[in-house]
């Protein structure tokens, strides 16, 4: 595990992800979201595949799947900061108008390491306060 983010999830999703391009059930039309740090946060891999996932989830209506090699994602997570018990992030979308910054979210875990449940709540809430343009 890094960071205290379920890696199972991510090697799910990962396999999810293989199995449904290997079936023929590419994502063409879906718009490439990705996840990048500012330094001196990094954006952990797992927190990138449960942002994707949670992005489905609020938007059942479109598909996102991560930017292929020199390709501009259309929605990013800007993680800003993160420790064990500390994440701080927003989420840039970019359409006609340009590159369009939503606001920065903090959760801190007083008594403990964020885990992942804490992490996907933290990003629901996130991508409410941040809607697609």
């Amino acid at each position: 595990m890094t960071r205290g983010w379920p890696l199972a999830l991510a090697v799910g999703i990962a396999l999810a992800a293989l199995g449904a391009a290997a079936m023929g059930g590419g994502n063409s039309g879906a718009l490439p979201a990705g996840c990048q740090g500012e330094a001196p946060a990094a954006a952990d891999p797992a927190l990138c595949a449960t942002f994707l996932d949670r992005l489905g989830a609020a938007y059942p209506g479109r598909a996102f799947r991560a930017p292929k090699t020199g390709e501009t994602a259309m929605v990013t997570l800007v993680v800003t900061a993160a420790t064990g018990n500390r994440l701080a992030a927003r989420i840039d979308w970019r359409g006609s108008a340009g590159l369009q910054p939503g606001p920065v979210m903090a959760a801190i875990v007083a008594d403990g390491a964020m885990d992942g449940p804490m992490a996907t709540n933290f990003l629901d809430a996130l991508i409410r306060e941040t809607p697609a343009p």
